[in-house]
């Protein structure tokens, strides 16, 4: 399984060769210095491709970082530059997280989105570009989108309408997508219907394709433009393909972006929509379910480990992969806008979702956010007080590795959190009687699962609602205290890459924060002296002791990523900052113990240095506020921790650059839990119907297809701290008033 990224070492694909040979046939020649190819340094090309003598022109990548995309396409198509090869071996790929994505070298070398320049071709060494309008690429302005999703409004309406104006996009296919008003694309059985006004757009835009027709239950007139008006449309513009020239299975994984990136071979192609019904969460099973479609006779052979075939009967058959030569791998991406209501303003989508900007993320949006979790939590409880644990395509295939208490005892916490915030009843009424479920199966809990028990009960006291269950808080809390009365879960990695091993601190760390709230609880009803104090404080200065030793070892530290942590230890940090931030700063709130706060500032500070992903650090514009985790480790939806810590630290914020600072990280990662929301029509179009339903519920991660109600719940959760640190609410304005 993927794990962390290796180093990029060439490997000499012939197929680069040929597609570079195409370009240039292709490409413009008569520059003043009869230049047509930019080479981005490293290596001189010239020495590897013959062709390329006489034609090349030495290209300063760093000094282009400098210029606004449109004055560096300028100067190079003014220099004759129609082509740009970079060394891919160069610079040095970082194991985990690049520390500069903005750098034109790195994102050029990864095929990333570039404004400008259109990847052609990804070999092991190497990586041909073509220059383009920036404004034609994935950063065109959304102003763009709107006037082609207008055009095609207007032809639906009027056949004879033609709107010259708008460019034919490079000659990219263009799809204009028929969607339900509620969400999701119409079946297809009667576009017969739609001929003739199919037809008309076809003439305007030759290069067209319409995915249409009607759902069974909707009779569609004749006339599409009568149809249309209740309707809402998607246009979509297909980019250059790219060849993937590179074979080697350990890297090719990391030139596909789950979710956003299709393929395709010889006559066969398959969109990355493909494989949402899998809800896979690995980018190698994601190849591999993309090759079984393709052609699994050639790319693929059967596993021979009896484990392996256990989940992956049929794995990657590298020694045919590298030599299918003469079957050329082609990266399919493209641009993609839709309406959230018919007639209204587009929505840019990356992966099928729409985007959320930073600046859109308001007390309004989150409280929003916020209720539609809470609420899917509410429809997702059973009868007897449990809740369901998912909603995937594939219902039959259950969450292994972590025991069902353990994912049901975070909802009910969840559910008192959002009430606080909300003040609805329902919340408060299905956290009760889901509370009863796993309080009656106590005797099976670990120590992180009693901790949340103990944590829901004290918001319960918190609110004033605690009632018959006193003496059992006092009970638990006192067991809580005494970690040989608990012992530890497991350890998981499940099936869907969710690994929380109690090894790295987080049961710790949750039981922690149970007994500092227990602490505060105690303070604020007047015993100050609580014997839970030194017990509360000195869990805390444990973790705070192990947090500096883990945080200190890191390995590679003159390597290209500047001392990125190990896997475990990431992972480890990752899944216990929120929890020790929390706990920190509840000690801080009943002593206002100035190393408690400095122990939630230095938490925060890992955070944002070492994980968040801020713009000069993000592959791809619906990452940005997340929390990068390796493939098959943390789920993506992991980026509410960093919501979490960013909320903590916002409590105890000393100045108002610091405060800023906090708020700004703060929204960065409400931003990114935002983005895995199911919310309305437009973020259930590409999803299949068994996690469209699940409105309100947070994707387990970009791309996939799963929503799992313990983790939604976190996200809950995150939203909460995150609305009350940046919106406090007056005394005796929250629920508990």
């Amino acid at each position: 399984m993927l794990r962390r990224r290796a180093t990029i070492t060439e490997q000499w694909d012939p197929g680069f060769e040929t597609a570079l040979m195409a370009a240039l046939d292709a490409a413009p020649d008569g520059a003043p210095d009869g230049a047509a190819v930019a080479w981005g340094g490293g290596r001189d090309p010239r020495r590897f491709f013959p062709a390329l003598r006489g034609r090349v022109h030495v290209l300063d990548l760093d000094r282009l970082d400098t210029q606004e995309p449109a004055a560096a396409v300028a100067a190079l198509r003014r220099a004759g530059v129609a082509l740009v090869v970079t060394d891919r071996t160069l610079p040095r790929v970082a194991p985990w997280l690049e520390p500069d994505l903005s750098r034109l070298r790195v994102r050029l070398r990864d095929g990333l989105d570039t404004p400008g320049f259109a990847p052609l071709a990804l070999s092991s060494g190497w990586a041909l570009h073509r220059l383009v309008d920036p404004a034609a690429g994935p950063a065109r302005p959304d102003a763009d989108g709107a006037a082609l999703v207008a055009r095609a409004r207007a032809l639906l309406a009027d056949p004879a309408t033609s709107d010259t104006d708008i460019d034919d996009h490079g000659g990219g296919a263009v799809t204009v997508t028929l969607l339900r008003p509620e969400g999701g694309p119409l079946a297809e059985r009667t576009a017969a219907d739609l001929a003739g006004a199919v037809a008309a757009l076809r003439r305007d835009w030759p290069a067209l394709r319409v995915e249409a027709a009607a759902m069974e239950d909707l009779a569609l007139p004749e006339s599409l433009a009568a149809a249309a008006v209740s309707l809402r449309l998607g246009v979509s513009v297909a980019r250059d393909p790219c060849l993937l020239a590179d074979r080697d299975v350990a890297a090719l994984p990391w030139l596909i972006d789950l979710g956003r990136d299709g393929l395709a071979a010889g006559t066969v192609a398959v969109g990355p929509e493909a494989v949402l019904a899998d809800g896979l969460t690995s980018p190698v099973l994601h190849l591999e379910a993309l090759l079984r479609r393709l052609d699994p006779a050639r790319f693929l052979r059967p596993a021979r480990s009896a484990a392996v075939a256990r989940t992956r009967p049929q794995v990657v058959f590298e020694a045919a992969w590298r030599a299918a030569d003469d079957v050329p791998l082609w990266r399919r991406r493209a641009d993609a806008w839709t309406e959230p209501a018919p007639a209204a303003a587009p929505l840019r989508l990356v992966r099928g979702q729409p985007l959320w900007s930073v600046e859109s993320v308001d007390r309004t949006a989150l409280r929003r956010a916020l209720a539609l979790g809470a609420r899917r939590l509410v429809a997702d409880q059973r009868p007897d007080g449990s809740f369901r644990p998912f909603h995937r395509p594939d219902a039959s295939a259950a969450p292994a590795g972590v025991p069902a208490l353990a994912r049901h005892v975070p909802v009910p916490l969840a559910l008192l959190r959002a009430y606080r915030r909300l003040g609805d009843a329902a919340l408060l009424d299905a956290a009760g009687r889901g509370l009863a479920h796993g309080l009656e199966r106590r005797a099976q809990a670990g120590r992180r699962t009693l901790a949340f028990l103990v944590l829901t009960l004290v918001e319960l006291a918190e609110l004033g609602h605690l009632g018959g269950w006193r003496p059992l808080l006092a009970e638990l809390g006192a067991a809580l205290a005494r970690p040989e009365a608990a012992p530890p879960e497991r350890a998981a990695d499940d099936a869907d890459g969710d690994a929380e091993a109690e090894t790295s601190g987080t049961a710790d760390a949750v039981a922690a924060l149970a007994l500092a709230r227990l602490f505060a609880l105690a303070v604020r009803s007047g015993e100050p002296d609580s014997p839970l104090g030194p017990v509360a404080r000195g869990a805390v200065a444990r973790l705070r002791d192990a947090w500096e030793t883990w945080a200190a070892d890191r390995t590679d530290a003159d390597g290209p990523d500047g001392g990125i942590h190990p896997e475990a230890a990431r992972e480890g940090l990752t899944s216990a900052a929120p929890w020790l931030a929390a706990a920190a700063g509840a000690v801080f709130e009943a002593t206002a113990d100035a190393e408690a706060a400095q122990t939630v500032r230095t938490v925060q500070d890992w955070i944002e240095r070492t994980v968040l992903v801020t713009p000069a650090r993000c592959p791809a514009p619906d990452w940005l506020g997340g929390l990068f985790t390796r493939p098959g480790g943390l789920p993506t939806v992991a980026g509410c921790h960093g919501l979490m810590t960013a909320a903590a630290a916002l409590t105890v914020a000393r100045s108002d650059a610091e405060a800023e600072a906090r708020r700004r990280a703060a929204r960065l990662g409400a931003r990114f839990c935002l983005q895995l929301q199911v919310d309305g029509p437009a973020t259930r179009d590409a999803l299949p119907a068994a996690v469209a339903a699940a409105v309100g519920g947070f994707r387990f991660g970009l791309g996939q297809a799963l929503v799992r109600t313990d983790w939604s719940a976190r996200v809950v959760m995150a939203l909460a701290d995150a609305e009350a640190a940046l919106w406090p609410m007056a005394a005796g304005e929250e629920a508990a008033a």
